[in-house]
């Protein structure tokens, strides 16, 4: 996302759009999805620590598409959340 946020400050007057195709799980040094309970407390933790330290891109106007797994039967295997900036 740091690089989508670098590309598109190169583009101020286009139309941004980013796609994304993900298994939607973060695992990293820090924080790993899987290996923590699901308390939104800790996530949102974790989000608010990376804000501090500026570490979330800016994709202020950017429309955002990710398609990732769903567990639900109803939906398929991939779903389009749709999310827009």
């Amino acid at each position: 996302m740091n690089l989508a946020e670098k590309v598109f400050a190169n583009y101020p007057d286009k139309k941004h759009v980013l796609v994304i195709l993900s298994d939607m799980i973060e695992t990293a040094p820090e924080f790993s999805f899987s290996q923590v309970s699901r308390d939104t407390s800790n996530m949102k933790n974790y989000i608010l620590k990376q804000e501090r330290n500026n570490e979330l891109p800016s994709l202020e106007g950017v429309k955002v598409y990710a398609f990732g797994p769903s567990a639900s039967s109803e939906t398929g295997f991939f779903t389009d959340t749709g999310i827009s900036g």
